[in-house]
């Protein structure tokens, strides 16, 4: 049996552990941590309970690869990222050797330089993939234990493990948009609500009297849903206002007794608008003009964010009624010249508020941004339209229209 030996540097910069050759890929040998990779060399979080083998995009069986460990390093201890073109690691604890057997059963000893502990920056490791099952994925959103709302073709409920665990397909599909509070998802499509209650896994269907609803926010005591109009109702449907406001497409958002909502095609087919109104009446208190459409907002904290077609911006709302930019990013739809392109149209807070991710619809990407700096940090780029986004935890799902969605673990984020 021959032996070939490939080092690993340890360093915490921010591009961390690497191998300064290529590895090859390794069949199956001996007992050990499970590893996955697919042909389009995605990273696949595995850790030793992981066990099943996913296919890839083409269709092709990924590889396991079966990882010796020796004496000096423990399975606590053990990197669960692997990388086709390196070795990376991910906060591991570098000591001794690491040896993999390969296809032709030669020996390669990956010597570790020196101990320390390897941080690899900000990273986005694929867990798992979705395959769609036909449209557009127009809302994502978490639930507070990780379970995931999807408004596509259908309203869907996925587990953390990727699961489908229900869905309801309705007739007059499709399902343009997805909410949660408290224990319930809603979901927004033509003249109904589907709220799905995730403890008792019933679902209900709500008429809201109004053709093309589809936006949706969920409160305690009811929701808001709308298009060309914003209304509150109660879980029986009882409308406790309606409010005259165009053009609503991804739900508003709540802070306090007010609520922020982004206005598409208003007042001019090319342009947008966020509203503040009260959360009690419905009654308007302050309009901000934008000179491109308005696609979405989200507040954390004391900060809120706009995504339009080509821009991000971040406001400070210590003052909830007069919002305060902060910084305003360009760069998104940067391939289509059309005024009313799908750019930004998601955007999500990390939990600790120090981050925004976005969606770039038509560039085919998403991008990450510090919040107080507004410096971008991160952007990936995927294989068709990137719609939406969300964040919980240290877990970011992306859809990809008509594709598959991802759910990343997010790595190098206070």
């Amino acid at each position: 049996m021959g032996e070939e030996v490939a080092k690993i540097k340890c360093c915490c910069a921010d591009d961390g552990a690497y191998c300064e050759k290529l590895l090859p890929l390794w069949r199956n040998k001996g007992d050990a941590i499970i590893v996955l990779l697919d042909s389009k060399d995605e990273l696949y979080d595995t850790g030793p309970e992981k066990h099943n083998i996913a296919t890839s995009e083409v269709g092709e069986e990924k590889e396991k690869i079966i990882v010796k460990i020796s004496q000096e390093v423990t399975l606590d201890t053990f990197p669960v990222f692997v990388e086709i073109d390196g070795l990376f690691l991910d906060k591991v604890i570098c000591r001794g050797d690491l040896i993999l057997h390969s296809r032709d059963d030669n020996k390669v000893i990956l010597k570790v330089e020196r101990d320390n502990e390897c941080h690899l920056g900000k990273r986005l490791w694929l867990l798992w993939s979705l395959r769609s099952r036909g449209g557009a994925y127009w809302g994502l959103t978490f639930s507070n234990n990780g379970y995931l709302g999807v408004a596509s073709n259908c309203a869907y409920i996925v587990d953390p493990r990727g699961e489908v665990v229900s869905e309801r397909c309705p007739e007059e599909g499709p399902v343009r948009n997805v909410s949660y509070c408290c224990g319930k998802f809603g979901f927004a499509y033509k003249s109904h609500v589907l709220i799905y209650d995730l403890k008792e896994n019933e679902w209900k269907e709500i008429y809201t009297g109004f053709v093309g609803t589809r936006a949706i926010t969920m409160l305690e005591d009811g929701f808001l849903a709308g298009f060309d109009y914003l209304a509150h109702f109660d879980f029986h449907g009882k409308k406790k206002w309606k409010v005259d406001i165009q053009w609503v497409e991804n739900g508003p958002v709540v802070n306090e007794k007010y609520v922020y909502v982004p206005r598409a095609y208003w007042p001019r087919e090319n342009q947008g608008a966020l509203t503040i109104l009260k959360l009690s009446d419905g009654s308007e208190l302050k309009t901000i003009k934008f000179d491109e459409i308005v696609w979405n907002v989200q507040i954390c904290g004391n900060r809120l964010a706009v995504g339009t077609v080509h821009n991000v911006h971040l406001y400070d709302i210590s003052d909830l009624l007069n919002p305060r930019e902060l910084w305003r990013r360009n760069g998104i739809a940067t391939e289509c010249e059309v005024s009313t392109c799908h750019g930004a149209w998601s955007i999500a807070f990390s939990p600790n508020c120090k981050y925004v991710a976005s969606s770039d619809v038509r560039d085919m990407k998403i991008h990450i941004f510090d919040v107080e700096t507004g410096e971008q940090v991160l952007e990936k780029r995927f294989g068709s339209y990137a719609r939406s986004v969300a964040w919980w935890r240290d877990r970011l799902v992306v859809g990809i229209d008509y594709k598959r969605l991802h759910l990343f673990k997010v790595t190098g984020f206070d």
